[in-house]
């Protein structure tokens, strides 16, 4: 599948949001031990890990189901408002009023 795909995904990109998920949750649980009595809060790793995993699960699938259509508020947000460029095809609404 070529890069900027609809909803593709990578295992580099995957392992990379759950590395990511992993980092988010270990500064939690590390932060997690000057409050609350310090004790290590491991299950927030996990929950980390899990939450950049399911994100990025999440993106693809939005990005498959949603944009690949390319006539729904979403395909229109991300091409016209996020980007300040016109839609000429399929206006939903007009982003020049």
């Amino acid at each position: 599948m070529p890069a900027g795909t609809n909803g593709g995904m990578s295992t580099v990109g995957t392992l990379a949001s759950l590395a990511g998920g992993l980092f988010v949750g270990v500064g939690f649980a590390i932060l997690g031990l000057f409050v609350d009595g310090g004790a290590w809060q491991g299950g927030l790793v996990l929950l980390g890990g899990l939450g950049g995993l399911g994100g990025s699960l999440l993106d693809s699938l939005m990005g498959a189901v949603l944009e690949a259509r390319g006539n729904s508020i979403y395909a229109y947000l991300s091409t016209s408002v996020l980007t300040c460029t016109p839609v000429r095809s399929r206006n939903m609404f007009s982003a020049y009023a």
